[in-house]
């Protein structure tokens, strides 16, 4: 409805009026007056009536064939009204509208034209003069005595005196020179005038109706004035009223009136175009309308178009290359959950040339507010969305909006579309974000999960607040930040692997802002166990100021209990599990532990009032450069060996004493003091 409303609608409308009722108004002064009625009848029910009743019902057949006869029927048209539409371009400009502008004669010209007048038609002397206006004459001028002089009354009644020898024919003026005399005119084509009307009249009418010049006549039997334009005879002009009348009609730049006199107040030149013949121009109007209206339906169609969602910025699914419909957001939202890929349909309604158009590939675009009220979703792992409006009235396509013409409406209902806020964060990489599967790696090498490095180690990312947050927090509960990596058979030091966010964050609108990332991680031998060893436990004193047998020192039994340690080695066994060097390169290393390692238990470390100690060992501290020395075959395995890849487990690292009952010390000897008298 807006679109038939519009202003370039209204205004196509208002030009088939003003041709319409040219056309109406020829005709009607035409033999052809008594066919614009049936030529009426024929445009409105033959051929716009049935358009309208085979659009309504979908007769197509019928559609087809009054197409083809639109054109036919303004072909006869054209060939049956041929004069006067010949006549028509002609008089075209010469609305009422527009003959405010068109005065070019002056004052002068036409004062001298009505005092001629007048005085010939005191003495009934016949006359013809013509005015050229904006269509030359120069046809009837080639034929005619050619003069060149200045428009004067006694010059014009010279010219016409009977028995003259330029009496007969008609004097024609341009601007403001009399350029030629004896001319003759064209006799009018029109039946409808009477048939009394003299031959100097019939060449009057006749020249208005092929040009836009303006006649004045002067009867030789009545002496009555006669002026004509556009194929009109004013008969019967008062000599009073000549000048005043002929100016008017000629469009002279100066005042009409003459003497002290004021002129009569008239209403307004557009007033006057409007009121004269009203009825005309009316059914003029309401003809074009329905012309209008029949060739709009015939020409509007409607058309469903599929699209797909994406939301501005984010990459173009290839199922929606050319048929994206692209969100634009508030600042600082995000479409949650993502409907990138989900088909909507928009129906439209319009010139079928304009819908063609809007069935080619393009870039759609569609602008999404927020309303204010917040969404809470129940049953979803995250909240705080909000429900977005999409703005039909803002719809463009390659960056122009729709033309006011095409009508645009949802075919299956609004879709439902929410947002939420997004913020950035940059997190530092761990490996619980990444899953690393190394089924493939030789058996005899395992990775070192503590050693994994990222690059980069931080990473910048965009999402939902709610989503950041958690994560930034790290208490978010979903699968692994990062997709999983798979170790390769090979033993490097370390395998550089490619990873990138999981497809579960992206589905939640989490983006990463790097174009990968990699995961070093560092591969290692697997430890090896060797065989358990029995030792006996010694008992030592490690504090500097121990001294036995003083008060207060604490003693222990030797303990009957042998330590069961465990020895593990890593890199330092070579060949296959149960190969001749495995079981060598073992025994090797058992006997270098049995024979370098001491374990104790240090005394005086165990807390007052305690019997339980841990316990401790020596010998092993350089056991990288001990064991070349005793084992040459170890040596280049030592070089790059870490201190923990020789370790020791003990089955019990505590062990349990009897502590020996503390020493009294013997009491003083007394002083023994002589008794009285002895000796």
């Amino acid at each position: 409805m807006d679109a038939i409303l519009s202003p370039k609608v209204l205004l196509q409308i208002l030009i088939l009026t003003f041709g319409i009722y040219l056309l109406l108004s020829f005709l009607r002064t035409t033999r052809g007056s008594g066919l614009v009625s049936g030529v009426s009848l024929i445009l409105i029910v033959g051929i716009y009536g049935m358009g309208l009743v085979a659009q309504t019902y979908e007769l197509v057949e019928i559609e087809g064939i009054l197409a083809g006869l639109q054109a036919l029927v303004f072909v006869i048209i054209a060939i049956i009204f041929q004069p006067e539409l010949r006549r028509g371009i002609f008089i075209l400009s010469e609305s009422p509208l527009l003959t405010r502008f068109l005065r070019a004669h002056r004052k002068e010209v036409v004062a001298e034209v009505a005092a001629a007048v007048q005085t010939m038609a005191k003495k009934k002397q016949g006359a013809l003069i013509a005015f050229e206006r904006r269509t030359p004459l120069d046809a009837y001028i080639d034929g005619a005595v050619k003069l060149d002089s200045e428009v004067n009354r006694l010059l014009l009644d010279s010219i016409f005196q009977n028995g003259g020898t330029l009496h007969d024919g008609a004097v024609i003026i341009r601007g403001d020179r009399l350029v030629a005399a004896a001319s003759l005119f064209p006799l009018t084509e029109n039946v409808e005038i009477s048939k009394s009307t003299g031959t100097r009249h019939r060449a009057a009418l006749g020249l208005t109706e092929e040009t836009d010049a303006v006649t004045i006549s002067v009867s030789e039997e009545t002496g009555i004035i006669s002026i004509c334009k556009r194929g009109s005879i004013e008969r019967r002009i008062p000599q009073t009223d000549v000048e005043e009348i002929l100016r008017e009609r000629v469009g002279s730049d100066e005042a009409a009136g003459s003497g002290d006199e004021p002129a009569q107040e008239r209403p307004p030149w557009f007033l006057r175009a409007i009121a004269e013949n009203l009825g005309q121009k009316l059914a003029a109007l309401l003809l074009a309308s329905l012309v209008f209206y029949g060739a709009y339906q015939s020409n509007t169609g409607n058309l469903n178009l599929d699209l797909y969602l994406v939301q501005v910025g984010a990459p173009i699914p290839a199922q929606a290359q050319g048929k994206a419909l692209a969100v634009v957001l508030p600042q600082g939202h995000r479409l949650s959950p993502n409907p990138t890929g989900e088909k909507v349909t928009l129906s439209f309604s319009g010139p079928r040339e304009k819908l063609t158009r809007l069935q080619e590939l393009g870039l759609w675009q569609i602008e999404a507010h927020s309303p204010g009220a917040e969404e809470e979703s129940s049953g979803e792992v995250f909240a705080g969305r909000t429900a977005l409006l999409l703005d039909l009235a803002g719809l463009t396509r390659n960056g122009v909006e729709l033309e006011r013409e095409v009508d645009v409406s949802w075919a299956e209902g609004k879709p439902t579309l929410m947002s939420e806020m997004f913020s950035s964060v940059t997190l530092q990489l761990t490996p619980s974000m990444v899953e690393i599967n190394d089924t493939d790696l030789d058996e005899r090498y395992e990775m070192d999960p503590n050693r994994i490095v990222f690059h980069p180690s931080h990473v910048p990312l965009t999402g939902p607040q709610t989503i950041i947050a958690q994560l930034e927090e790290g208490t978010s509960e979903e699968s692994p930040l990062l997709y999983g990596v798979q170790l390769g058979a090979g033993h490097e030091s370390s395998q550089r692997l490619t990873t990138g966010l999981r497809t579960a964050w992206t589905d939640v609108g989490i983006t990463l802002d790097v174009n990968h990332i990699e995961v070093e991680v560092p591969v290692r031998p697997v430890e090896v166990e060797c065989r358990a060893l029995d030792l006996v436990i010694g008992l030592q004193h490690l504090d500097p100021s121990y001294d036995a047998g003083s008060v207060g020192t604490r003693e222990f039994d030797a303990p009957s209990k042998r330590a069961q340690v465990s020895i593990f080695t890593r890199g330092l066994v070579r060949g296959d599990r149960d190969s001749d060097d495995w079981v060598a390169d073992r025994s090797a290393i058992v006997g270098f532990v049995k024979n370098h390692l001491r374990v104790f238990v240090d005394v005086d470390a165990i807390p007052p009032g305690s019997d339980r100690s841990q316990i401790q060992t020596l010998g092993l501290d350089d056991w990288r450069v001990l064991l070349p020395l005793e084992a040459g075959r170890f040596a280049q395995a030592c070089k790059g060996a870490a201190p923990g890849d020789l370790r020791i487990v003990f089955d019990e690292p505590e062990i349990q004493l009897v502590e020996i009952q503390e020493v009294q010390p013997a009491p003083p000897t007394p002083d023994k003091t002589p008794n009285s008298g002895e000796e």
